[in-house]
């Protein structure tokens, strides 16, 4: 199933080895994680600050940039955006304590290790995730569920089965119309006929998902290979977010 997580990204950094080096890794994380993302580039603070700031989830931030510093051009998102997110990046530590006035996500040092950027990322992706909500139909009426609480999702006939963790809902939402709305979250389509959340993987056996719940679902023999390392994937990342970002 593509990806294609509706976010974008900025990287805000005058210097454009730093600002290029950083593209790079941040492409890297994406590609590797398989998230379609829009990632834009700015020299400044201020021509950031400048461009229509709807859809940027994300900014990573030089500190010591031109008249308008990272902290300054901070101070101006978390107003006008109180909901993007901050990564601070500089060649010094001597404004780490100030980032916790905008409630930075991390403050890293250059040169940026990859290992510390791609566990910050973790960490924000998990939690966008975690956020996000799956929408349907009802009765003519628009349910959510958040994507957290689905286990997995199964096509019946002419409608489908929602599984969460609360009970099952019934939707003539399509399959194909629920997966456009999972795209960037961590789900994996085994068979034809069901949508599985990793987050519910108990155990891959032989042939079969095996859910939290005690449901197995089978796995289409092609795509074996595919759902083990999904899975072994998913297992990794969760098994280092759990133990913290250093």
């Amino acid at each position: 199933m593509q990806i294609n997580y509706q976010m974008k990204i900025a990287i805000c950094d005058d210097d454009p080895r730093d600002r290029h080096n950083m593209l790079s890794l941040v492409l890297e994380y994406l590609d590797m994680h398989n998230y379609h993302v829009r990632v834009d580039e700015f020299h400044t603070g201020e021509s950031f600050l400048e461009t229509d700031l709807t859809g940027y989830d994300l900014v990573i931030l030089d500190i010591f940039m031109g008249e308008l510093n990272g902290i300054q051009t901070a101070k101006q998102i978390i107003v006008e955006h109180p909901g993007m997110q901050i990564i601070f990046c500089s060649s010094s530590n001597a404004y780490a304590e100030e980032s916790y006035d905008v409630a930075a996500l991390r403050y890293l040092t250059k040169p940026v290790e990859k290992e510390k950027l791609f566990r910050t990322l973790d960490r924000y992706f998990h939690v966008k995730t975690s956020l996000r909500t799956l929408t349907y139909k009802q009765d003519r009426l628009e349910e959510h569920v958040f994507l957290s609480e689905v286990l997995w999702i199964e096509a019946d006939g002419h409608r489908c089965i929602i599984h969460t963790r609360k009970g099952d809902r019934t939707t003539r939402t399509t399959l194909s119309q629920l997966a456009e709305q999972l795209e960037g979250a961590d789900f994996v389509r085994p068979i034809r006929y069901a949508l599985v959340s990793l987050s519910a993987v108990a155990a891959i056996p032989t042939d079969v998902l095996v859910l939290s719940d005690g449901s197995s679902i089978p796995i289409s023999r092609q795509l074996r290979p595919e759902m083990k390392k999904a899975y072994t994937d998913y297992k990794m990342r969760t098994m280092l977010q759990r133990g913290g970002v250093h």
